[in-house]
């Protein structure tokens, strides 16, 4: 982009994309810098729609480096530039992943959380249905029963996980781009809440031993997952495996959403060896 002239809409657009590539691929401070510039020398004629987008990319990138108040703010700015656009699905995504990433912070509760998720889905139903549909909106009625799974596991509510799961068994665009791989995450936090903590230990095995992103270190919040599987570890009496998961968990790269749950993971250490140590004094 030229020193000191707004870029050319072609520019934005280019540059734009080059920032998502560099966000994929783990090149978060490039990326942010690069979308900040567009942000701050587009401000003539970047039309609400398209910073509404770039505002979304610098949110997640906020989210993975582990910034989640910034997070949370630039998913309200792009909520509210969507809307202003006219898109009503991103205006919606906006406001799931502002929601989530405040439901992570302790900032709402579920019950706050799942009314957006549940707002939300409706939106993402008209759009798919309208002529033509959103390939975006199909991709979210996936990721709405997800994340209210996700709000039901945290509720220890196994009845409503159970419905929502499924949902993601007969989810389509699952079935496409995932696979059945995709579900054993799923059905390994399903067992726990069942009390089931060694079919839980079983799926989470076949679970890192088969999803191709795990396997190839490219799946973000890898250490969510080592969190969870350590926790079934250690309830089915399999402490030093636990330990050696949640060690395993710390190692991944901060910055691919990690810094939570790898906070969390040094909480469940701290926890483990205090534990262990009483064990030891009674013994």
């Amino acid at each position: 982009l030229p020193d000191g002239e707004d870029p050319t809409p072609i520019a934005r657009v280019f540059a734009a994309r080059l920032a998502a590539v560099k966000r994929r691929q783990g090149e978060n401070a490039s990326a942010a810098e690069l979308i900040k510039l567009i942000l701050s020398r587009g401000r003539r004629d970047l039309n609400p729609k398209e910073r509404g987008r770039l505002e979304y990319e610098l949110g997640y990138i906020y989210f993975q480096t582990g910034k989640l108040a910034k997070a949370a703010e630039m998913f309200r700015r792009s909520a509210v530039h969507s809307e202003q656009g006219g898109y009503v699905v991103g205006e919606w995504i906006g406001k799931c992943i502002e929601a989530r990433t405040e439901f992570l912070r302790g900032k709402i509760t579920s019950a706050q959380f799942k009314s957006v998720l549940e707002q939300a889905r409706y939106k993402f139903q008209q759009a798919e249905s309208a002529p033509g549909g959103d390939a975006n909106a199909t991709r979210w009625l996936y990721n709405v029963p997800g994340h209210l799974f996700e709000i039901a596991f945290a509720d220890d509510d196994a009845e409503a996980a159970f419905g929502y799961l499924q949902e993601l068994q007969g989810n389509a665009w699952i079935r496409r781009f995932k696979g059945s791989v995709m579900l054993l995450r799923y059905l390994a936090r399903m067992a726990m809440l069942k009390g089931d903590y060694n079919a839980a230990v079983s799926y989470f095995r076949d679970y890192f031993d088969k999803d191709p992103d795990v396997v190839n270190g490219k799946t973000d919040a890898l250490s969510r997952e080592y969190y969870d599987f350590g926790r079934a570890l250690a309830r089915a009496g399999l402490t030093v495996e636990a330990e050696e998961t949640w060690r395993s968990g710390l190692e991944v790269p901060g910055e691919l959403g990690n810094k939570l749950w790898k906070t969390k993971i040094r909480q469940e250490l701290k926890r483990l060896r205090s534990t262990l140590a009483g064990r030891e004094d009674v013994m």
